[in-house]
Formats: C-alpha cells, structure tokens, sequence
C-alpha cells in the first residue's frame, strides 16, 4: 500500500513538471529561426543589407491529423511562417514539422519556396541552404 501511495505520488509531482507542445509555443520559435535563417541565407548567396533586425516574421501552425489540433508532440504540424524585408514584398513558406514532446522539432521547407537543399555563395561554393531543412528548440515551460 504504501509502495502505491508513493508511486501516485510521483505520478502527479512528475506529471505537472513541464509543459506540452503548444501552437503558440511553435509558432513563436519557428517564426524567431526562420527570420534568423532567412538572414543568414541572404548573406551566403551574396545580399548584403539584410539581418533579423530589419526583418519580420509570424509564424500560424496546426496538426493535421489530430484530434488536438493546436497541441501535442507529432509528426503532424504544418506551419505557415510570414516574413518581410525593408524593400521586398512580403514572402511566405510552409513548412512540414516534426514535434517531440522535449520541445524540440525539425522542419523542412518546400524548395519552390525557400530554396533548393543547397546553393551557391557569392563565391561559388555549394553550401547547405539554412531555410531548406533545421532543427529547433523551444522551452516548454
């Protein structure tokens, strides 16, 4: 009996620690590295004048095949991240996300959108597109 007292004990100490992946959560991470990488992405193929400051970003995201559309760890999410640049008209891409419930997710964004997987710098070398495929962690606190 007590083993069992202890054991529901933990379970709701434990179960309250953390939070869940969340909509708002997502969208506030996703929106803050695309705009970082939308820069960084400029800067290699050789735009100058572009950095986050001069940048905007909003991010809309949901599940598609869940009964919990705007939370849950998944596979599911499909976000919309709206972004601009001084002197530019507003672009959009939407990615596909892969959500853990560690807060952490991997997105991927249509090429005809952000890009092919790799480009070409300024100087002529291949390198990994930052807007094709990333990583990214929010705190779920």
């Amino acid at each position: 009996m007590r083993r069992l007292a202890a054991l529901a004990l933990a379970v709701v100490v434990l179960g309250g620690c953390g939070g869940e992946v969340t909509a708002p959560r997502l969208e506030a991470s996703l929106a803050t590295s695309v705009l970082h990488r939308y820069a960084l992405q400029q800067h290699v193929i050789g735009l100058a004048g572009f950095s986050p400051a001069g940048l905007g970003s909003a991010a809309t995201c949901r599940r598609t095949s869940s009964r919990t559309p705007l939370r849950g760890a998944g596979q599911d999410w499909v976000c919309t991240v709206r972004f601009t640049a001084r002197g530019r008209a507003p672009a959009a891409a939407t990615f596909a996300v892969s959500a853990r419930p560690d807060g952490c997710y991997a997105a991927s964004g249509p090429a005809g959108t952000v890009g092919p997987a790799t480009l070409r710098t300024a100087a002529g070398t291949l390198v990994e597109n930052p807007l094709a495929a990333f990583d990214g962690c929010f705190d779920l606190d």
